[in-house]
C-alpha cells in the first residue's frame, strides 16, 4: 500500500509522526513524507523518502504572530491558527502535496493535526485520510473550529467547494494523550480518539556530565527546543535559575539552540546547563520535570511517571498546564516568578500524591495500542472506513 505522510517541520509536529511512518515502512508499505525542505536531513536519517515542500522562515512566522502579543490566548488562537497554519504553512505545502497525490497516487494520507494542506488535497482527490493529534484535545478543538473559514478559502483557490469543516470532523484521529488529561473531541459527532503509546526508545546508560552523583533529587528543567526567540521566552530561563538556586536539589537545565546566543547570567552551583539532552535519558534519573508545557515533554514525563511543574507561555501550553493540574499529576504556574515557581517545585517534591497521580497516568498510557498496532489499524481506513472509526 502507498501511504503519504504530511506534517509541519517543527519538532513538536514532526517527531510524533515519524514513528508511524517508520512502522508502516517496516511493515512493507511504500511510504513518502511531505514536509518542508529544512528538515530533509532528519527525514533521511529516519530512513524515509522525503517529498520537500517550501520552507516557511522564522521571520515569516514571527510576522504572522504580529499584533497578537497582548491578546488573551483564545483571541490569539483565533488569529494565529488561520493565519499561520492555514494561509501561510498550508498555502506553501499545498502545491507539493497535490502534485505528489496526482503523480504517486497514495492509497492513504496521514497528516498531523496542524497541517492542513493534506486535508484539502485528500478531499480533492477522494483519498482516505487520518489525523495524528499532536496537541491537547482542547487545542485540537480550537484548530478544528478556528481553521474552517481559512481552509474553505484555500480550498476555493483550487476550485474545491467549501465543506465547513466536515472532512476534518469526520476524520479518524490518533493521539498519545491519555483520557485523564481531557476527552474533548473536535465536535460532538466526531469519532472517538484512538489512543497510542509513545514509542519505546533506547536509553543511553553511559554517565554524562549532568548525571547525579549525590542522593539529592534531580530536577529536569526544559522549555523546549524552540524557546528563546523573544524576550518573554528568554526571561523564563532566568526565572527558573533563580527559583532553584537555594533548593537542596540537583538541576539539569537544557536551553535548546535558540538560547545559545543569549547569556543566562550567573549559574547556581547546583545547576548543570546543556544545550540538548535526549529527555528519555534524563527521565530515568529525574524526580520532577519543570517545563513550559510542550506536548512532547508533558507526555514523555508522564509516560515515565514523573510529576510536573508547568509554567506555560503560548500555543497549547496553557491547555496542557490546566490538564496536568486538573489530573493532579503536577501543578500549573501562570506568569511565573522565582518565588511562585520555587513554591510549586517544593510543593510537588514534598507531596507524594503528585507522583502517585503521575504514575497512574503512566499506567494508563501503557494500556494503549503500540505504534505498530495503531499503524495497522490505520490501514483499515482504506478498505473499511466506517468500521475503522
Amino acid at each position: 500500500m502507498r501511504i503519504l505522510f504530511s506534517s509541519m517541520s517543527l519538532p513538536g509536529h514532526l517527531n510524533p509522526v515519524l514513528p508511524y511512518a517508520q512502522a508502516l515502512r517496516d511493515q512493507g508499505h511504500e511510504v513518502r513524507y511531505c514536509t518542508p525542505k529544512a528538515v530533509a536531513d532528519k527525514i533521511e536519517k529516519a530512513g524515509l523518502i522525503h517529498v520537500p515542500s517550501r520552507d516557511t522562515s522564522l521571520d515569516e512566522i514571527i510576522e504572522a504572530f504580529a499584533g497578537t502579543e497582548d491578546l488573551p490566548q483564545n483571541e490569539k488562537d483565533k488569529i494565529i491558527i488561520p493565519r499561520c497554519f492555514v494561509e501561510l504553512a498550508a498555502g506553501r505545502a499545498l502545491p507539493t502535496v497535490r502534485e505528489t497525490i496526482a503523480s504517486w497516487k497514495p492509497d492513504l494520507i496521514i497528516r498531523e493535526s496542524c497541517e492542513f494542506a493534506a486535508l484539502i488535497a485528500a478531499r480533492e482527490a477522494n483519498v482516505p485520510h487520518v489525523r495524528i493529534a499532536v496537541v491537547h484535545s482542547e487545542m485540537e478543538r480550537k484548530f478544528a473550529q478556528f481553521s474552517v473559514e481559512a481552509v474553505d478559502a484555500l480550498s476555493a483557490s483550487i476550485g474545491l467547494a467549501a465543506d465547513a469543516g466536515a472532512s476534518l470532523i469526520s476524520e479518524p484521529a490518533y493521539t498519545a494523550f491519555p483520557a485523564s488529561l481531557g476527552k474533548t473531541r473536535v465536535a460532538e459527532d466526531a469519532p472517538d480518539l484512538h489512543r497510542v503509546q509513545l514509542p519505546q526508545e533506547e536509553v543511553n546508560d553511559t554517565p554524562q556530565t549532568w548525571t547525579p552523583e549525590t542522593d539529592a533529587p534531580l530536577i529536569y528543567v526544559t522549555f523546549g527546543t524552540q524557546s528563546g526567540t523573544n524576550e518573554r521566552e528568554r526571561a523564563i530561563y532566568r526565572t527558573a535559575l533563580d527559583a532553584v538556586a537555594d533548593l537542596p536539589v540537583r538541576v539539569l537545565l537544557t536551553t535548546g539552540p535558540n538560547m545559545a546566543e543569549h547569556p543566562l547570567g550567573k549559574i547556581p552551583a547546583n545547576v548543570t546547563v546543556e544545550t540538548f539532552v535526549p529527555q528519555n535519558e534524563v527521565f530515568k534519573h529525574a524526580k520532577l520535570v519543570v517545563t513550559h508545557g510542550g506536548s512532547g515533554t508533558v507526555l514523555g514525563a508522564l509516560s515515565a511517571g514523573l510529576p510536573l511543574v508547568v509554567a506555560p507561555m503560548f500555543a497549547d501550553q496553557p491547555d496542557n498546564a490546566r490538564a496536568v493540574d486538573a489530573a493532579g499529576c503536577g501543578t500549573a504556574v501562570f506568569d511565573a516568578s522565582p518565588e511562585s515557581l520555587r513554591m510549586a517545585i517544593e510543593h510537588v517534591l514534598e507531596d507524594r500524591t503528585f507522583g502517585d497521580a503521575a504514575q497512574a497516568v503512566a499506567d494508563e498510557m501503557r494500556s494503549f495500542d503500540s505504534i505498530d498496532q495503531a499503524a495497522q489499524r490505520m490501514l483499515e481506513h482504506v478498505s473499511h472506513p466506517a468500521q475503522a472509526r
